[in-house]
């Protein structure tokens, strides 16, 4: 039976510590939001779906933990192994925040969800401590400001923008994206991790 979709709000937002280290488009130069319509059930799943705009319909596939190629590259690295974040209370959600400079809207969105064959999106290749449904990705290119007031409160919005450094593209990704696998998000050449929020949806 559907439900009504639910909206983060804006009070009861934490911030958590910092590991520093598409069916319809909604597009313009302001904001690119990844969507789709339909109805969607009330679990933790839908929460994200409901989140980004999305619905089960769109988001009904099977994910996959991060392939061993990434776990062997994350291994020679030395890069900080996966985990598993803390459980959420019923009405959490945990989201993370990346920031990146794209030349325009097309080339964020290529690089969130664009891939050849079978090989996987250049933002999941390029965390090899995670694996990412892009289903569960949103990218804002330009004016983040707007996107990120529907779920934060006025003094969390500047202090994202100012982390974001001037850079033209916000990228989030709710937890579900990782399908309940330990996960590491890091910092690389074309993306800053911003860090994870929990938000009241």
């Amino acid at each position: 039976m559907g439900s009504d979709v639910q909206t983060p709000k804006g009070p009861g937002v934490q911030d958590e510590e910092v590991n520093k280290g598409p069916e319809r488009h909604k597009t313009c130069d302001d904001a690119i939001v990844m969507c789709s319509s339909g109805t969607a059930s009330a679990n933790s799943t839908n929460l994200a779906s409901e989140f980004l705009g999305l619905t089960t319909d769109r988001l009904g596939g099977t994910m996959y933990p991060m392939n061993i190629f990434s776990r062997l590259r994350t291994l020679m690295n030395g890069d900080p192994q996966p985990k598993l974040p803390p459980a959420l209370q019923e009405g959490k959600l945990r989201i993370h925040l990346l920031s990146a400079d794209f030349t325009d809207a097309d080339a964020a969105m290529a690089y969130c969800f664009h891939a050849e064959g079978d090989a996987p999106e250049q933002i999941t290749f390029d965390q090899p401590s995670a694996f990412i449904d892009t289903g569960f990705v949103e990218v804002v290119h330009r004016n983040p400001a707007t996107r990120l007031a529907d779920f934060l409160p006025a003094k969390d919005v500047d202090r994202t923008i100012a982390k974001m450094k001037g850079v033209n593209t916000l990228i989030i990704i709710t937890e579900d994206a990782f399908g309940g696998f330990p996960y590491v998000l890091t910092s690389n050449k074309i993306v800053y991790y911003i860090g994870p929020i929990v938000v009241d949806v």
